[in-house]
């Protein structure tokens, strides 16, 4: 290793700025100071031919600072090889740091161990800080088509370069569904919240699939809120160009070039469509970060006359119309806010049917589904997954009936020994497909059970994959209790029940007499069953009663007893249960949000225009409101919120309300702190209720 004295070689160089920058020389000074300086105190030439890096007085080198420290010396590089050399070397080392971690933003000259925190989990030895970055695997890229437009030079491509580059597009495609596919994690203790990731170093919650890369940190060292880096990915689209024409020119890969072009494409196209927020004072602007989600919903609109809707931005939505009702898929809903659809008289469009329908056999986007003569599911398969939902051989949505003659308390208790006398309910009477289109297939079922007469919609979506049971029950029994059953292919201890401000946990089988004691039990929105990479869930929208016993979910629909009213419950009821299959358990299945939108399903409302913003955001998705209010007193606007997942959480409020302080408070809205102007960020205990009192501008 030696070190670079800059004189000889930046002679020439410096002479001709010398020559135009006479009339200026304070700034000629820094400037001579600046170029030399770098060369003489930060660049190291190893005995490989590399080129170590440091950055100002850390002894590590960082991929994206080291680039931009030597990016200058291309310019007096192209009448300098020594000086290409020097800039060609330290690309080789960098992507020679690439195939060792390519996840790390910093390395050390040997594979000492040293760094700057012992983060979880351990570390490479040449690594110095693993915090992913994607604008640290761009600048590399970068510096190296550079130095080769600019000067010629062609020694960084070596074999280092072709492994890091396939590296990179490996990590981006990844990073493109973080969630499901990234083993990235980083966690710092003791350190300040932005310095490392939450949700146990994963960091921040996006939808995958969108198309962008998530970035666990931001180039400014601190971690990213929402997850995806506009910037970072706009350069990505930028460097992936360039990587494209080194594969075509340099390398003549077809395959990896065609690799990066498919790569770049995806990406901008992802900026074009997520990227992008509306603001009042400049129209459309990029976005500085995002995590992709918003609500989205299939509303229907009573319109019937025919046309297209489309949205501000002329883009026309996906329609179906079905008895006077226009079903309109809106993506992109602000929490908290709207979105503004405008109907346009016309032919209506000519749009693919998303559904199959063959006798009792059904294919969906996401399920193959077969039926039997009673109207009962027989097969279930998830073609997302590539999985079987239901159990072999066994049923879903089996209508059951039992005898329900509790000991006491005939109005409010179940006793165990119901569940000895079932009959199902088999006499079918109707089946009939009565929608299918682009957005949704409804086939509407009825049977006949005594004096009773059940019509069911089984509605299925091209957009979600929810599937509804609307039922409407005509209930003329007395002391009988309808449930509906469904055998699911899971293998799980316990199951996970919803309730407010959290969820419960109980056991699914009858080991000891508490279990057994627990053979019913509450569940205010959902029951979920689940192994560690895939579960099932059952929703409602107001029957709030579960059993799950080994693989068995079944709902409470109706009952109704003798005491103490002798005709409760008897006559005309409707609601709605859905089920979710989804993957992972019920926080990656994303069941609390789904079963919120089966219960609080996007409004349509006719009116002008307004602004749609948000009204206030939340950057974690695993924390729920619960309030938005005015304070019991009148003084503030109180804002109530709480983690659903179970574990710790950080959270940043953003309104877009004016506001002069905020603090929080206990839950009977006094304030525990001193209000503040500062930033709304909070940290969260599993199930922790948090209260925000807003002090608002008159």
């Amino acid at each position: 290793m030696k070190e670079h004295g800059t004189n000889r070689l930046l002679d020439e160089f410096i002479g001709e700025i010398r020559e135009k920058a006479s009339d200026w020389p304070e700034l000629l000074e820094i400037f001579e100071n600046c170029y030399q300086n770098t060369l003489n105190t930060t660049v190291h030439q190893m005995a490989d031919g590399t080129t170590h890096v440091i950055t100002g007085d850390i002894p590590a080198m960082w991929l994206r600072d080291s680039a931009a420290q030597l990016r200058p010396y291309i310019f007096p590089a192209k009448k300098n090889r020594e000086l290409q050399e020097i800039i060609a070397g330290l690309v080789r080392r960098q992507f020679f740091y690439i195939c060792i971690d390519g996840y790390a933003n910093a390395f050390n000259e040997e594979p000492n161990g040293a760094c700057w925190e012992k983060d979880d989990p351990d570390q490479n030895p040449w690594v110095w800080e693993r915090k992913f970055e994607v604008d640290s695997l761009c600048y590399p890229v970068q510096l190296a088509w550079l130095l080769w437009k600019n000067t010629g030079c062609v020694s960084q491509f070596d074999d280092n370069f072709q492994k890091g580059a396939k590296r990179i597009l490996e990590i981006f495609r990844t990073e493109q569904y973080h969630e499901e596919r990234s083993l990235y994690r980083f966690q710092r203790t003791g350190s300040y919240f932005q310095d490392t990731l939450s949700r146990e170093g994963k960091g921040a919650l996006v939808k995958s699939g969108t198309g962008l890369i998530w970035s666990g940190f931001r180039p400014s060292d601190d971690a990213c809120t929402y997850g995806y880096l506009i910037p970072s990915n706009m350069f990505a689209v930028v460097i992936l160009g360039y990587l494209e024409e080194i594969e075509r020119e340099y390398w003549k890969d077809t395959q990896m070039e065609m690799e990066t072009r498919t790569l770049r494409e995806q990406v901008y196209e992802a900026v074009e469509k997520e990227g992008k927020t509306r603001t009042e004072e400049f129209g459309m602007i990029y976005a500085y970060e995002t995590d992709g989600w918003e609500m989205n919903d299939i509303v229907g609109i009573p319109e019937e006359k025919n046309g297209i809707c489309v949205d501000t931005e002329g883009n026309e939505l996906t329609v179906q119309k079905a008895d006077g009702i226009q079903y309109v898929h809106v993506t992109d809903i602000p929490a908290m806010g709207h979105k503004v659809i405008l109907f346009k008289e016309g032919e209506l469009p000519k749009k693919n049917i998303a559904f199959a329908v063959n006798g009792k056999n059904i294919e969906t986007p996401f399920y193959s589904i077969s039926l039997n003569d009673y109207g009962q599911i027989t097969r279930l398969y998830d073609k997302e997954q590539e999985r079987e939902v239901l159990a072999q051989g066994e049923r879903g949505n089996v209508l059951q009936m039992f005898e329900d003659k509790p000991i006491d308390n005939d109005a409010w208790d179940i006793d165990i020994f119901y569940q000895q006398k079932m009959r199902e309910i088999t006499e079918l009477t109707s089946f009939e497909v009565t929608q299918c289109g682009p957005l949704r297939l409804v086939i509407h079922m009825g049977w006949k059970y005594m004096n009773t007469v059940i019509g069911q919609d089984m509605i299925l979506y091209s957009t979600d994959r929810r599937i509804d049971f609307k039922t409407d029950v005509d209930f003329h029994e007395r002391q009988q209790l309808l449930k509906a059953a469904f055998c699911v292919d899971i293998r799980s201890t316990y199951a996970t029940y919803d309730i407010q401000y959290g969820n419960v946990r109980r056991p699914n089988h009858w080991n000891t007499s508490w279990d057994q004691a627990r053979f019913e039990s509450v569940g205010h929105r959902f029951a979920d069953l689940s192994e560690r990479d895939y579960g099932v869930a059952l929703l409602n929208d107001c029957k709030y009663g579960y059993d799950v016993k080994d693989n068995v979910m079944r709902i409470s629909l109706l009952r109704s007893g003798l005491q103490p009213d002798h005709i409760q419950d008897v006559g005309r009821h409707e609601f709605t249960y859905s089920l979710l299959p989804h993957k992972g358990d019920f926080v990656e299945g994303k069941v609390v949000e789904t079963a919120y939108r089966l219960n609080n399903p996007a409004d349509v409302v006719k009116g002008a225009d307004r602004n749609s913003d948000s009204f206030f955001t939340l950057d974690n998705s695993q924390v729920e409101v619960d309030a938005v209010k005015r304070s019991e007193d009148g003084k503030y606007l109180v804002v109530r919120f709480h983690d659903f997942a179970g574990s710790r959480q950080k959270v940043c409020v953003s309104p877009t309300f004016a506001y002069q302080a905020w603090a929080e408070s206990d839950l009977m809205e006094r304030p525990t702190e001193d209000f503040r102007n500062d930033a709304v960020k909070l940290e969260l205990h599993p199930y922790e209720i948090k209260t925000v009192l807003f002090q608002i501008q008159k």
